[in-house]
């Protein structure tokens, strides 16, 4: 029985993962100001940012509408059975929510469909990551509940890490205190991040010096890998605007752990360029 595949904007990807993952897309919406934009694969992330570093206003985002969810999963219903739809973390984002409502009102009118909308918990990378392994889930030709264990385990282990250049936005969207963005700027702080399990941000890290920040970050990839068993593929590192860093990352975990592959090197798209603001990296495994 075959099972389709959603996911919000906050699932980075480039063209060849797009391929492997064959789901359909939800946009989120941002806004600087008076400047308002539709994530999808049309909008241009470097205009993002530019607008970003010539305004005063606030940056934010707002969910995908419900109907735009009722309509990508209809079309996957239109040639599977099945569908899962990913988005990022609850705690981010009302984009679960919406995605949600869509779900019940279609099953109240094809009751015998299964459809299931997982929370990341995450953003990034590591909505990325979650849905790269339901892909890999499905395409095992597991069964729909056997999924839905599976994808739940992984994201109760899986840790993502971000390092981010400007932290202003962070501060203006209140994710971060005017108290502590003023701290890591005046003594050149560049904290390594993370999600805390549940779908919040934390500060996990503190580290004096951007190259300080990305070797520290690539310990802390290495140190944690070699706890596991067994290796999670891919390693996915997604990048706004700093390809380079991207690299320097991989070769550095790459040094440390050398049978660690693939690793995926992902441009981040709208929602995510948003808020980790030019020359931001998260991680995700």
């Amino acid at each position: 029985m075959s099972i389709g595949l959603v996911a919000d904007s906050c699932c980075d990807t480039d063209a060849a993962l797009r391929d492997y993952l064959r789901a359909d897309y939800v946009p989120l919406r941002l806004n600087i100001g008076e400047r308002h934009w539709v994530d999808d694969l049309d909008m241009d992330p470097m205009e993002v940012l530019r607008e970003m570093k010539t305004s005063t206003a606030g940056a934010g985002s707002s969910c995908p509408p419900v109907g735009e969810y009722l309509q990508q999963i209809e079309r996957q219903l239109q040639q599977h059975q099945d569908c899962f739809v990913v988005t990022l973390s609850s705690r981010l984002s009302s984009s679960y929510s919406s995605a949600q409502v869509a779900r019940e009102m279609i099953l109240e009118k094809q009751p015998g469909r299964r459809i299931h909308v997982v929370d990341s918990l995450s953003a990034s990378a590591g909505v990325t990551q979650t849905a790269y392994h339901l892909r890999k889930f499905i395409d095992m030709g597991l069964e729909f509940e056997q999924i839905i264990e599976r994808i739940n385990a992984y994201i109760k282990q899986q840790r993502t890490l971000f390092v981010l250049e400007d932290l202003s936005n962070f501060v203006k969207t209140g994710r971060l205190s005017k108290v502590k963005g003023m701290i890591t700027t005046t003594f050149k702080l560049f904290p390594i991040m993370s999600d805390n399990g549940d779908g919040e941000v934390i500060m996990a890290v503190n580290v004096k010096g951007l190259r300080r920040s990305l070797s520290k970050l690539a310990e802390i990839i290495a140190a944690d890998i070699s706890k596991f068993t067994e290796l999670p593929a891919p390693l996915c590192i997604c990048h706004s605007n700093c390809p380079e860093r991207a690299q320097k990352l991989r070769d550095d975990v790459l040094a440390l752990c050398p049978d660690y592959a693939p690793v995926l090197i992902i441009p981040m798209r709208g929602i995510a360029t948003l808020f980790a603001n030019d020359g931001g990296i998260c991680v995700a495994y």
